[in-house]
């Protein structure tokens, strides 16, 4: 059985508290398999009502390094 790759996700994640008009913002990253396994794990680490996800992108390149993942 081949072992899938690991991959690094960064979420922006958005929530607009009650009574307020303006939405807060927290960005989160997650280490995931895939892009439906990192929408899952990111919306559990901002502990508010409402929380929303923004936008995901995974991450395979910093300044020109790459990212790789080890256990």
């Amino acid at each position: 059985m081949l072992k899938s790759k690991l991959k690094l996700f960064v979420g922006l994640l958005g929530q607009i508290p009650e009574g307020e008009m303006s939405e807060n913002h927290k960005l989160e990253f997650v280490v995931a398999n895939n892009s439906e396994e990192a929408k899952a794990k990111i919306l559990k680490k901002w502990k508010v009502d409402h929380v929303h996800l923004d936008g995901l992108k995974e991450i395979n390149e910093v300044d020109g390094h790459e990212v790789i993942i080890k256990n």
